[in-house]
């Protein structure tokens, strides 16, 4: 448990020091500073600052997945990762606008995407996924990711609600119909 909170105190120093500097900038030793632990704490849960974006989204990652898991719909997902975007608006417009990290999000959300897909295949009475179908998923996927970074870096002026509904609106409706028939 110590470990947890000590994660998520160095995830809040960092969205704290980005109300006042680039991403780029924010180096280990000022995320530990600024979190009130030392570097050796940070270094215990993280092997650099890349590894901590990359642990902040996964959790984010995996919440989303989550709420898909619940009620098998896509929008569930989408809309889950859009409010979580939302709420860490800063972090997010951050790691847009940093060179090293630009698509790690989208990554990430495409990644996540591709999952829930998995757990359908898993649990659906239509089996595992054609490849035509795969095909069709990841065309729509990249088109989703596309569409969720220019929200993100077009200062997210749509709710996650409206983008989700377009988004999902959008997808092929053979996926459509194969995400449907796992939906509770």
């Amino acid at each position: 448990m110590v470990r947890k909170n000590a994660k998520i105190l160095i995830e809040q120093a960092l969205i704290e020091l980005l109300q006042d500097n680039p991403l780029d900038s924010i180096d280990v030793q000022d995320i530990a500073a600024a979190a009130g632990l030392s570097r050796q704490t940070f270094y215990y849960n993280f092997n650099n600052k890349h590894d901590l974006l990359c642990w902040i989204l996964e959790q984010d990652t995996n919440d989303a997945t989550d709420a898909f898991r619940r009620s098998g719909k896509m929008y569930d997902y989408i809309a889950t990762c859009l409010a979580i975007f939302q709420e860490k608006s800063l972090l997010y417009r951050s790691i847009a606008a940093s060179d090293a990290k630009r698509r790690s999000y989208v990554t990430y959300f495409e990644n996540g995407m591709v999952n829930c897909a998995r757990i359908v295949e898993n649990r659906s009475a239509l089996g595992r996924m054609s490849a035509s179908l795969w095909d069709s998923l990841h065309f729509f996927t990249f088109g989703a990711s596309g569409m969720m970074q220019r929200w993100v870096e077009n200062g997210m002026q749509q709710t996650p609600e409206q983008l989700a509904e377009v988004i999902t609106r959008n997808m092929p409706p053979s996926v459509d119909r194969y995400f449907r028939s796992s939906e509770r």
